[in-house]
């Protein structure tokens, strides 16, 4: 408790940590400008952009959604398209009738059924001893990973030949794009298909990149060849991640909120830590691998467990991915300049319920994973520890501010400039324009309300499942929105300490 409450007391740490901070992102958005700018070569021609299979998963989308995310594929010069169906009953043909309207106008196109989920039938030999939780069971075993993505590669080859669709991959340079169906399991099992038959189809096609994204993500025209150049410049990166927008953002309040969580919070921790190679998330909206990396780590990505769970965790498996990543040595970037846009929760308890996914998955990794926070470099672990420590540290001055009517640590205004003013700004004006302005400060008031709570939740309930809402879910009535959940039940006990401290200190100034 004493480090943090130096850290949270001292200012010339903060102003520190904070310039340091900003430092890094300044430096990360130059080395990304000069990355994405136009090379000559020895004939002064431009050097051509290396090309990426581009792979699209998803489940019983909207179909609205679907189209505008194929769309905008075809319109941005995507020469390879791979698309993953989790579901093959009726319920789920509307996706590949959406697929064979928008794609198959275009380009060439097949369709393939499978029978069978390649990481069910393949990668789950080896089960998880619960009763043995040390580091060397969990370890990785590279040589069984590498002939367990060797068997699920060569059923994707088959069906890709089987499909007799094959030479038309190999042959010239037309566009073409490959839709495969599979049974309903979940993102993880439909997500590593899609990687799997893209590193097929990209060794077809001699491509050494792979953009993986969902049904839903709009790309824009630049966005796939700006990560694809990042990448190319760096060659010990696994991969980039793109700058995320909401596309919804505009449907409700809540909508708005988790947009300032994207546009108002996340550029600087990210853009920072990438400057060093150790961007903390490739998210799965939108991010772009090197394919000699990703193939090393499928596998063991896939069966990615925490001791007490017999269970292969879905937890923020974009997180898993990264982490991997990073064991392996590989370093990892993001580019703000790079943007996708999405289609995020509109309700209160859908986004409570997603933040509460990502926020758990990134808390269990640093506790099962603590190793791999410490082998990172100071800077990474500074920001990890930072990370952790300050909403409970937030959450215990809080209440004992409403219980008691004292400061348990003595706040001063520079030290709330340095936490909570200057970061939003910084991260508002390095956003993507058109801005808000004004009206962008209640939702984001709101959500730097919000957010300690649902960290909070996953810091105290780490062992426990959750889910988000579709993102197109209805907005639910007055009634459904007060519904006490254990989620929602514990952000209303939030909202009630900060009252209370809200009211305290109202107090105080009289």
């Amino acid at each position: 408790m004493l480090p943090a409450t130096l850290y949270l007391t001292s200012r010339a740490l903060l102003w520190f940590d904070l310039t340091y901070r900003i430092y890094l992102s300044e430096r990360n958005r130059s080395k990304n400008r000069r990355r994405v700018a136009k090379k000559l070569n020895a004939e002064g021609q431009e050097v051509p952009v290396p090309k990426a299979v581009a792979c699209v998963v998803g489940y019983r989308e909207e179909a609205e959604l679907f189209k505008a995310a194929l769309t905008s594929y075809l319109t941005s010069g995507c020469n390879y398209l791979v698309v993953g169906i989790d579901g093959d009953t009726k319920d789920d043909k509307e996706m590949v009738q959406v697929f064979e309207k928008v794609v198959g106008a275009n380009r060439k196109t097949v369709v393939i059924n499978l029978n069978a989920c390649v990481g069910q039938e393949f990668m789950e030999v080896r089960e998880f001893d619960i009763k043995n939780t040390s580091p060397e069971a969990r370890a990785p075993k590279p040589k069984q990973d590498e002939e367990e993505f060797k068997r699920a590669y060569e059923y994707m080859r088959t069906a890709l030949i089987n499909s007799g669709f094959v030479d038309t991959i190999r042959g010239g340079d037309e566009n073409f794009a490959v839709c495969f169906t599979q049974p309903h399991r979940d993102l993880k099992e439909v997500r590593l298909a899609a990687w799997v038959m893209s590193i097929v189809v990209a060794d077809l096609r001699d491509v050494g990149y792979l953009w993986s994204s969902d049904s839903d993500t709009v790309i824009l025209p630049d966005t796939i060849s700006s990560l694809t150049k990042i990448v190319a410049a760096e060659p010990r990166a696994a991969g980039g991640s793109a700058l995320v927008q909401l596309n919804n953002a505009h449907i409700s309040f809540v909508s708005r909120m988790a947009q300032t969580s994207f546009s108002c919070d996340a550029i600087m921790n990210r853009s920072a830590n990438a400057a060093i190679g150790r961007s903390e998330c490739l998210n799965g909206p939108g991010s772009l691998f090197r394919i000699a990396a990703l193939r090393t780590v499928a596998a063991g990505w896939y069966r990615c467990q925490y001791p007490g769970s017999q269970f292969r965790s879905v937890l923020n498996e974009d997180m898993q991915v990264t982490m991997m990543f990073g064991k392996a040595g590989w370093k990892r970037l993001y580019s703000e300049g790079s943007i996708i846009e999405t289609a995020g929760p509109t309700n209160l308890k859908g986004w409570v319920g997603q933040r509460i996914r990502w926020s758990r998955g990134i808390h269990l990794h640093r506790v099962h994973d603590y190793q791999y926070v410490l082998s990172q470099g100071l800077l990474y672990t500074a920001y990890m520890v930072r990370s952790a420590l300050y909403d409970p540290l937030l959450l215990i001055w809080t209440s004992y501010f409403a219980i008691t009517g004292h400061q348990l640590v003595k706040i001063s205004v520079l030290d709330v400039l340095a936490l909570e003013v200057i970061p939003p700004f910084y991260n508002y004006f390095k956003s993507r324009k058109p801005r808000a302005g004004l009206a962008a400060i209640a939702p984001y008031l709101s959500y730097r309300a919000i957010a300690p709570a649902y960290r909070m939740y996953t810091f105290l309930t780490p062992g426990k499942d959750s889910w988000a809402l579709p993102s197109g879910a209805k907005t639910p009535g007055f009634l459904t929105m007060l519904s006490f959940d254990p989620e929602m039940g514990f952000v209303y006990f939030w909202f009630t300490l900060m009252a209370i401290a809200i009211a305290r200190g109202l107090l105080n100034l009289v």
